[in-house]
């Protein structure tokens, strides 16, 4: 209980809430459709855009592959293997 001669108690201040300084959470749906609409318009570009030209080929050997038979100097062969090429003949 107060006296008559106490002073009257300071008016407290109303309690104001912060404005919150975090970002707001971003719109996920709105998010993907920007996204789309980026990528719609950079396939519309390259669309537009002319076709590279490919880079050229050069030409290959078209003949059929052949094997060569081995003809071995028989000059230089030991006696025995000239006498078994002898046989192969």
């Amino acid at each position: 209980m107060t006296t008559p001669t106490d002073p009257a108690p300071a008016p407290t201040p109303a309690i104001t809430p912060e404005p919150s300084l975090a970002p707001a959470a971003p719109d996920q749906l709105a998010e993907l459709v920007a996204g789309l609409s980026a990528l719609r318009a950079e396939l519309a570009a390259l669309k537009a855009a002319p076709a590279p030209t490919p880079a050229p080929v050069p030409t290959t050997d078209q003949g059929k592959p052949t094997i060569t038979p081995i003809t071995p100097d028989l000059s230089t062969l030991p006696p025995i293997a000239r006498i078994a090429a002898g046989y192969r003949r």
